[in-house]
């Protein structure tokens, strides 16, 4: 006998809809590239994720002392607070999904590997983090309007999933490995 809890079935059904959708609907046809079920994947993520949650719900926080920056180069990460001139939170919206398998099987390398390709490897989470630092320290009067002296600014780099699965204990400081050695 199997059990499902509430977040199986939410699990089910975030994994399910987005695929009704791709396979029932004339959305393939509006597609750029292949029109395959990973590109509509991340326009969802572009669009609904990042520009609904992030740009909308995120921005609607903004009050004296609080300013969200929307990016508008590419240089920039997908969202960053500006907290009192003096606090800077870098914001890094990452949709990716861990394969049921990888957790059912208690596989180690294949929890690893997913970690490092989304997460710490070429230029997704930890390296953009570290670029967009990189890029605040030199540029934060121009690219982001903090007239604060940079040695003077807290900086906050904070990778957003979405990803039940990626909630277990450890994954933060194995992520945070790999931006710590960039």
């Amino acid at each position: 006998m199997y059990v499902l809890s509430r977040t199986n079935f939410a699990f089910a059904l975030e994994k399910s809809w987005p695929y009704f959708l791709y396979q029932s609907s004339d959305l393939r046809k509006f597609l750029p590239g292949k029109g395959n079920f990973n590109d509509f994947q991340a326009i969802l993520g572009k669009n609904y994720v990042e520009d609904y949650f992030l740009n909308t719900l995120l921005s609607s926080l903004h009050k004296p002392g609080f300013r969200w920056i929307k990016p508008i180069e590419t240089y920039m990460l997908d969202g960053c607070y500006v907290i009192n001139e003096s606090t800077v939170i870098l914001l890094e919206f990452k949709s990716s999904s861990l394969h049921f398998n990888v957790i059912a099987e208690q596989d180690l390398s294949a929890l690893k590997k997913f970690l490092k390709e989304n997460f710490a490897a070429d230029k997704k989470g930890a390296p953009q983090l570290a670029k967009a630092v990189r890029h605040l320290s030199k540029n934060s009067l121009c690219a982001y309007g903090i007239k604060t002296l940079v040695n003077k600014l807290r900086v906050y780099p904070v990778i957003i999933y979405t990803d039940i699965n990626v909630c277990m204990l450890g994954i933060n400081d194995y992520v945070d490995s790999y931006f710590q050695t960039i």
